[in-house]
């Protein structure tokens, strides 16, 4: 099958993600899926966004020429955490209250802004675990289950709220700190909570799979990736339970060593950079493989959405800004 990819932004400023996925489709080992030139010739078209926040409903890809070419062949790869879809999509953001498996498909982050460069795996015997779990994060992302969380087991710096520090704003100096320190309690936890964010998903649900380390996913409206035996790999706890997450892991702390060498086998082979290319040309495969099936009452659905507070007031702030000089 011929893929051709594409962003429909600046490329300096939003499609780092695009750029590395036609790297990665230079190392594909499984072969089944051609990068195409010529999105005439592909069988179909990915556009691969992150989070642009002056076109939060992606606006400027129903926009574009190729799009209005070659609608039925279209899908978009995006990161964004509040979202409407007004195409096929594919994304870790899509909630579960929202799913259906015509238009939306679970996947993992492709990319961060700010990469933490210490978030390097490690063998098992190199490493002492001194925490049963760890969490940092900021709470203000979703208060009803992070502040519990912090609430709950504050007293060690295995527990910490970072507040408003987001590592792309601080300079060099300051990110590498926080970016070590970050990485050193990750490495040293035996479990690293994963509770959500403003969307359903949270990247350091991938990071600790990177590291081999199960994620604990404390998160209702998560969809689990297909092809992942989650069971294997993670810990589900309901968002309700958060004051049980103690007695829970130290029920099944001797599993600590099986559940992470799971997930960073399982981070290998659907998440690494060598397979990027083949496992989102796949999941596009699989929402093309519904396209007859997909009807406008699917995305009246989508559009229906707009009517809630919080859709209603951003789609209005797009306006204002867009036009409203």
């Amino acid at each position: 099958m011929k893929v051709y990819i594409l962003s429909a932004y600046d490329e300096d400023q939003y499609n780092f993600a695009f750029q590395n996925l036609k790297k990665s489709s230079l190392y594909d080992p499984f072969k089944k899926y051609v990068l195409e030139e010529n999105p005439k010739k592909a069988d179909i078209i990915i556009f691969v966004e992150h989070h642009p926040g002056d076109d939060p409903y992606f606006f400027q890809v129903i926009r574009h020429p190729l799009y209005k070419l070659y609608k039925k062949k279209c899908y978009l790869y995006h990161d964004d955490d509040n979202n409407i879809t007004l195409l096929p999509t594919i994304s870790p953001s899509i909630c579960k209250s929202n799913f259906n498996k015509k238009i939306h498909h679970p996947y993992h982050y492709l990319e961060q802004i700010s990469l933490n460069p210490y978030i390097q795996y490690q063998p098992e015997n190199n490493v002492e675990k001194k925490y049963l779990f760890s969490f940092m994060g900021a709470c203000r992302t979703y208060p009803p289950v992070r502040d519990k969380i912090v609430a709950f087991y504050q007293g060690d710096k295995n527990i910490h709220d970072t507040k408003n520090t987001n590592s792309w704003d601080l300079d060099d100096e300051e990110r590498d700190v926080y970016f070590k320190n970050y990485a050193e309690i990750l490495v040293q936890s035996k479990f690293i909570l994963c509770p959500r964010g403003i969307g359903p998903s949270s990247y350091r649900l991938f990071e600790s799979m990177k590291l081999g380390i199960a994620p604990v996913i404390i998160s209702d409206e998560w969809i689990p990736i297909i092809g992942i035996d989650w069971d294997s790999c993670s810990i589900r706890i309901p968002e309700k339970d958060v004051h049980q997450i103690e007695n829970i892991l130290k029920s099944r702390e001797n599993e600590y060593i099986e559940l992470g060498a799971n997930a960073r086998k399982n981070y290998e082979k659907f998440m690494s950079f060598d397979n990027q290319f083949h496992f989102l040309s796949d999941a596009a495969a699989t929402l093309h493989a519904f396209r007859k099936d997909v009807s406008i009452f699917d995305y009246l659905a989508e559009y229906i959405r707009f009517f809630e507070p919080f859709h209603f007031r951003n789609l209005l702030r797009y306006y204002k800004n867009k036009y409203v000089k």
